[in-house]
């Protein structure tokens, strides 16, 4: 059978969900930073049904949230060089310091962020560059940041996606860091030796670019 969806309340005094930030926290109730019209970020109670004002993190706007293997949550503010993270036992956001290099790129865009099968986190910039974040001794302490491979040929993920593969690989959509344009070019990331390599786009040749 088909499953049904129940609709929940919504957040009071109304913010709206525009490009919204979100995770399950350990307990299964949910993370999220609305973004528009509304400065701070919310936790969903499943159980209660309602919503619960959370410890909020600098503008949350676009940015990409990853679970690390603590639970913690990391991120990196909006369009800046500056990183901290969620502790869901504390409900609080803990500093991670600056980035080695800019990962925000046109538009402030950002890529993808992944925990890696070794427990570091890799970032993929809307730049040239990408990062690695080694969490901190506890879920309290402050993590360190890298700066790792820089893209080939001038890419980078401006607003791109990307996928981890079941050996651990990032499959990446990268492409101009110049704006919103093709054509795609396909790279996987191997964190054991920190490489980019080219792969075949879809539909065969070097590059992809859906508009004719």
């Amino acid at each position: 059978t088909l499953g049904r969806s129940t609709k929940i309340p919504y957040p009071l005094p109304g913010p709206a969900f525009s490009d919204a930030i979100g995770k399950i926290l350990p307990n299964g109730n949910g993370l999220v930073a609305p973004v528009s019209q509304f400065g701070g970020n919310l936790i969903y109670n499943v159980a209660a049904n309602n919503w619960q004002a959370a410890a909020s993190a600098a503008n949350q706007n676009e940015t990409c949230w990853t679970k690390l293997a603590n639970d913690n949550i990391i991120t990196i503010d909006t369009g800046s060089l500056n990183t901290e993270h969620y502790v869901p036992a504390l409900n609080i956001w803990v500093s991670d310091g600056i980035l080695p290099v800019p990962l925000y790129g046109y538009g402030a865009e950002l890529g993808a962020g992944f925990l890696l099968p070794n427990g570091k986190v890799f970032y993929i910039g809307g730049t040239t560059n990408t990062a690695i974040y080694t969490a901190g001794a506890t879920v309290i302490s402050a993590g360190s940041w890298v700066a790792s491979s820089v893209i080939p040929n001038g890419l980078g993920a401006v607003d791109a996606p990307a996928a981890m593969m079941v050996n651990g690989k990032i499959l990446c959509d990268l492409g101009p860091v110049g704006g919103f344009n093709g054509p795609c070019s396909f790279y996987e990331y191997d964190y054991t030796t920190d490489t980019f390599t080219q792969v075949i786009a879809p539909g065969g040749g070097s590059t992809y670019n859906s508009v004719p």
